[in-house]
């Protein structure tokens, strides 16, 4: 087996922990600008470099095995916060073929590996630019929503093919540039800080950032959606690199392992958060400013917790019955890196 390459599952990781903590972060963005600004920072980059490292370890070895995998994983997902949302809420809507919580990238993942495995005869830059040009112009079509997943899986997709023209080792060079390592601290720098002092203006870009929506009712939108879109790929992919290029290269207490276990992570941490609400924890906390620090740290404990041995039920289980021993590698949550 060839040398592992620790940045990816370092990497993980923390978008794990972006993931669990930007979920935190959206119950308090009505009344406070500082979680507005963490959120519009967080997600401008959070799944699409996630789709974008799935993308770069692409595969189409067992391709069947893997689409039924994370398929019926969504539908667990799905049934698990049905059943929490009725028994604590006593309300709750179960939908077949759509879905506007987190299990979308289970599906939306199924229907990455299958495309580019039908399309792997074509020269992906083609498709890749094909796909930028529709996830642009998507928001046009309102019909164009959560049902079949397809908006997501319209504008998400360019990252995942952009991951499989990339070349791993290329990534490993450029990690080890140190000019591009300043560069990139600056450039990460620099956004948090406009995400911050032009918040007003960036906020707008919401409903672009989670992929999810069209751009009617905004009359900017209307008139500026494929540039603002455009401007969202970019920003994703240049705040990606950034990362890529700090994020370190070695073996790190627990975050190394723990960055190979994100699939359970996101498979369980809806369900604790839809707990704490039932609690009222994030209205208890929001009323003050260390509260709302207890709350983002509370995120990332959680992302720790549940990446422990623990909570590999039932994501472990269900990865052996769908796939062989020397198969699980290729899903992102277990990839070993080439």
């Amino acid at each position: 087996m060839k040398k592992r390459i620790f940045l990816f599952d370092n990497l993980k990781f923390l978008l794990i922990m972006t993931v669990v903590v930007g979920h935190c972060v959206y119950y308090m963005t009505g009344n406070s600008n500082i979680m507005k600004s963490i959120f519009i920072f967080i997600y401008s980059f959070h799944m699409p470099l996630f789709i974008y490292l799935s993308g770069l370890f692409h595969s189409d070895h067992n391709v069947k095995e893997r689409c039924l995998l994370f398929i019926f994983l969504g539908y667990i997902m799905k049934a698990v916060l049905y059943l929490i949302k009725a028994v604590l809420f006593h309300k709750a809507d179960f939908s077949l073929l759509s879905d506007a919580g987190v299990p979308w990238y289970m599906f939306a993942l199924a229907m990455f590996v299958a495309c580019s495995y039908f399309l792997r005869n074509i020269d992906t830059r083609k498709i890749f630019i094909l796909s930028v040009i529709l996830a642009c112009i998507v928001g046009y079509d309102k019909s164009v929503g959560d049902y079949l997943y397809l908006s997501r899986f319209v504008v998400f997709y360019p990252f995942y093919l952009l991951g499989q023209m990339t070349d791993p080792e290329l990534l490993l060079r450029l990690h080890k540039n140190r000019s591009l390592k300043i560069l990139s601290f600056a450039g990460i720098a620099v956004w948090a800080v406009l995400c911050v002092w032009k918040l007003d203006i960036l906020y707008f870009l919401r409903p672009l950032f989670t992929g999810r929506h069209s751009f009617a009712g905004s009359s900017a939108l209307e008139a500026y959606g494929p540039l603002c879109r455009l401007f969202c790929i970019l920003a994703a992919i240049a705040i990606g690199l950034f990362l890529i290029c700090l994020v370190p290269d070695r073996e790190l207490p627990f975050i190394t392992d723990a960055g190979r276990h994100t699939l359970q992570v996101y498979f369980w941490h809806r369900a604790i958060i839809y707990f704490m609400e039932y609690l009222k924890l994030d209205k208890i906390l929001s009323g003050f400013a260390a509260g709302k620090i207890l709350w983002l740290l509370f995120g990332v404990i959680l992302t720790v917790i549940l990446s422990t041995k623990f909570f590999e039920f039932p994501v472990a289980n269900i990865q052996r019955s769908f796939l062989p021993a020397k198969s699980r590698k290729e899903i992102p949550s277990q990839k070993r890196s080439c």
